[in-house]
């Protein structure tokens, strides 16, 4: 019975309406919205701090296209002050084949970002967290990206200290 009663709440909300109240009569169903915009339960990660238009512009930002991709930055420094981690596909080991990432920008002082696919890069942002938290990191942290080459000879990233020539 319990079951039943939980298929019941599940069915219920897949049926229950959005209504946005700015605009009447837009009523859409969740299976409609996600059918259109995907799966919005996979949401992005970040550090940014503000209202919600300051947030908002920095998550435009990052997600657009002015990020300096990841060969143009490598061995370089970057001075960590605030990152941005959402998923995406990017092209799999076979033609036609696509693989789930975590596309990560970090940003520097001056709020210019650095994208990466990597899920590399993810799990050293991770390290990044745990030693450091969550930040805005001020004073900046001084990072590089290395480049190096996998067993299975594929490119892949690493956040490291960085390190003056």
């Amino acid at each position: 019975m319990i079951g039943d009663n939980r298929n019941k709440v599940v069915e219920q909300e897949s049926q229950t309406q959005l209504v946005r109240q700015d605009l009447p009569g837009q009523a859409m169903l969740p299976a409609v919205v996600e059918s259109v915009l995907g799966n919005l339960k996979s949401e992005s990660f970040h550090n940014f701090q503000g209202s919600q238009l300051e947030i908002w512009q920095q998550v435009s930002k990052a997600t657009g296209p002015d990020t300096i991709p990841a060969d143009q930055i490598l061995g370089k420094e970057i001075r960590l002050v605030n990152f941005y981690c959402h998923q995406v596909m990017i092209a799999g080991p076979t033609n036609g084949e696509y693989v789930d990432a975590v596309r990560v920008v970090l940003i520097d002082t001056d709020g210019q970002g650095y994208s990466f696919a990597s899920n590399g890069v993810a799990q050293d942002l991770a390290r990044i967290i745990g030693a450091f938290g969550m930040g805005p990191y001020i004073p900046p942290i001084s990072i590089m990206v290395k480049q190096f080459r996998t067993r299975m000879c594929r490119n892949a990233y690493s956040i490291q200290p960085y390190e003056k020539s």
